[in-house]
């Protein structure tokens, strides 16, 4: 997956590396769009400080999320699935980003388990080791 970071924000420089990284996506980090040669991104991550209301960002990219401050929400006039409130849990950061880009590849698969076959001729020993059937 490939993910433009669009941010001057150094705290959020580092917890959204950290958790990009830890999920295995390349990525380049911006302080402006028009640095960007190419509109192939699967997904821009925009911080509220370089946020401008102007820009539609899937012009850039195929989703978006954007990182705007808590409680002030109502401000950006974004869908609420599209945003995580600062400040955030980099668990909370990766959750988010696994729901955008519906990806599942970390998500732990466990073998199925197969009924154990009824065997209604079950036979156990006593404390002496003789073998008797049980009904």
């Amino acid at each position: 997956m490939k993910v433009i970071l669009l941010n001057n924000n150094p705290a959020v420089s580092k917890l959204v590396s950290v958790s990009l990284n830890k999920l295995g996506y390349t990525f380049a980090e911006i302080d402006n769009l028009e640095y960007l040669t190419s509109n192939d991104a699967d997904l821009i991550i925009c911080d509220s400080g370089l946020y401008d209301s102007k820009i539609n960002y899937l012009e850039y990219a195929k989703n978006q999320l954007f990182l705007i401050p808590r409680n002030r929400a109502d401000e950006y006039n974004l869908a609420k699935s599209q945003t995580l409130q600062k400040p955030f849990l980099p668990t909370d950061f990766i959750d988010i980003i696994k729901v955008i880009l519906k990806d599942t590849t970390q998500d732990i698969k466990l073998p199925k388990k197969e009924p154990i076959p009824v065997d209604n001729d079950i036979k156990v020993g006593n404390k002496f080791g003789e073998i008797q059937d049980i009904d």
